[in-house]
């Protein structure tokens, strides 16, 4: 897969069932494809910044800038960030063995099930266009 790939939805409801997948993965691509999160901002993101009642994810410090936001999530995504936090009631949304999930790791995981991070959260990006698009 390229950078220009983007996962269509049949995609990435297969991905987000694939109980294979750990559920931190599919809650990852589900954050950055529903919830037009950005990597880094959910890569920061806190257990504390989610609101299951509500189906929100606030994003405390954009990485692009701008002040604190409350992002919607929808059910199966809220199901996922159930599943992933496994009962953690602190600590980074994604945590690894050495503390917060890093960006290389993120995109190991993409590449894991065939994509490019980028694809599960498609939005315009002229610098990786090519000459005539």
């Amino acid at each position: 897969m390229t950078s220009m790939d983007v996962v269509s939805g049949e995609q990435l409801r297969a991905l987000l069932g694939d109980e294979r997948i750990p559920a931190e993965r599919r809650l990852l691509f589900s954050l950055l494809a529903e919830g037009g999160v950005r990597l880094g901002d959910a890569l920061a993101a806190d257990v504390g910044d989610f609101d299951a009642e509500a189906g929100t994810l606030r994003v405390e410090a954009p990485v692009k800038g701008g002040g604190p936001r409350v992002v919607p999530v929808g059910d199966a995504t809220v199901e996922l960030m159930v599943g992933a936090l496994a009962g953690r009631e602190e600590g980074p949304l994604f945590a690894g063995a050495a503390g917060r999930v890093s960006r290389e790791a993120a995109v190991r995981w993409a590449d894991a099930v065939g994509h490019s991070v980028h694809a599960f959260a498609p939005r315009p990006r002229p610098h990786r266009l090519e000459p005539g698009q």
